[in-house]
């Protein structure tokens, strides 16, 4: 019998059969998860940028109301800050105050937000 140094094209054939399949069967779900962890990236750094505009929103609710715009990289976003009540009690008051609600969308491509944070802060009427 003679020795074999090597394998055969039939054998390596067949193995590059069976690596194909297994990447055949792997690769899609691989692709999906990519996919969500780049969205879930998106997400958290929207999160992020509504966070910061909330923050710095409330500070200015107390005594502003209106729409303001603007963009951090790839994504826009825009605050609302609006009256949302009055909280006027039985005495009279030498000033009356507002309820107010401070609303943060934030948006990557299209108009459906992303991220939407809400709170509500009580300021001066004016």
């Amino acid at each position: 019998m003679r020795r074999q140094d090597g394998f055969s094209p039939l054998e390596t054939l067949i193995a590059l059969a069976v690596v194909a399949l297994f990447f055949g069967v792997l690769l899609p779900p691989i692709v999906t998860n990519l996919e969500r962890i780049e969205a879930d990236a998106l997400r958290a750094e929207a999160l992020l940028v509504a966070a910061n505009q909330l923050e710095a929103h409330v500070v200015i609710a107390a005594d502003t109301e209106g729409r303001f715009e603007g963009s951090e990289g790839a994504l826009s976003w825009r605050a609302t800050v609006e009256q949302a009540g009055t909280a006027a009690s039985a005495v009279d008051t030498v000033k009356p105050y507002a309820l107010r609600r401070v609303q943060v969308d934030v948006f990557a491509q299209g108009r459906v937000p992303l991220v939407s944070l809400e709170t509500y802060r009580v300021g001066v009427v004016r």
